[in-house]
């Protein structure tokens, strides 16, 4: 969905698509990295784990706002450096590279912004979600790998049904707030649901956005 959304900032090209890539291994990578820390110091992963994935989902929605401004942000830089360069009494095509190196550099800072910060969200969520499970040192290899291969198959599904159900017919920003909706439900449910002691005012807190994804 983000790269169907990106597609008129980054482009289809093979640029666009190494922009939005670096993002999203970016993101992955910091999220991995803080969540493993995290893991290792919190008392209830389980709870933390939530919260991430709530604050991801949050992201993701967001991010819809976030590639809305793109253009104008990317425009106005490049304006801006043309202008000084103009403004220095440069050559036309020194003005001309200028506006473009500008450009461009506006271009990869917002798709980064759009993509990483939920990516560092919901990678971060995973070492919690190993923690949370592992009840002992003997079962954290057993962990890992059920929560790899959860995770995989839901990989697989949210792309097949991104890629040929919503987003033929929703379109992009329709099915990113539509997926961070789904991940904040999720959140909540998990507040929920964790062993006590748990308070009703997270899960609530967490289910108020909800309410503000159904106007339409």
């Amino acid at each position: 969905a983000w790269f169907r959304l990106l597609e008129p900032i980054t482009g289809i090209h093979v640029f666009g698509f190494a922009i939005l890539l670096g993002a999203v291994l970016l993101g992955t990578a910091l999220g991995g990295a803080l969540g493993g820390r995290l893991a290792d110091r919190v008392r209830r992963p389980d709870l933390a784990m939530a919260w991430a994935l709530a604050l991801g989902s949050a992201l993701v929605v967001l991010s819809v706002w976030t590639a809305g401004a793109l253009p104008w942000f990317s425009l106005r830089e490049g304006s801006s450096a043309a202008a000084t360069a103009k403004g220095a009494n440069q050559s036309w095509s020194a003005i001309r590279e200028a506006g473009f190196d500008a450009l461009r550099t506006a271009r990869i800072v917002g798709a980064f912004l759009c993509i990483a910060p939920p990516l560092v969200a919901f990678a971060a969520a995973y070492p919690l979600a190993v923690r949370a499970r592992s009840i002992s040192a003997s079962s954290a290899a057993g962990s890992v790998g059920s929560l790899y291969a959860w995770n995989t198959a839901g990989n697989v599904v949210g792309s097949l049904l991104g890629g040929f159900l919503l987003l033929p017919g929703i379109g992009g920003p329709r099915t990113l707030a539509t997926l961070g909706g789904l991940g904040i439900a999720a959140a909540s449910a998990l507040v929920l649901l964790a062993p006590r002691p748990r308070s009703l005012v997270p899960a609530v807190v967490l289910a108020l956005p909800l309410v503000l994804l159904a106007i339409p």
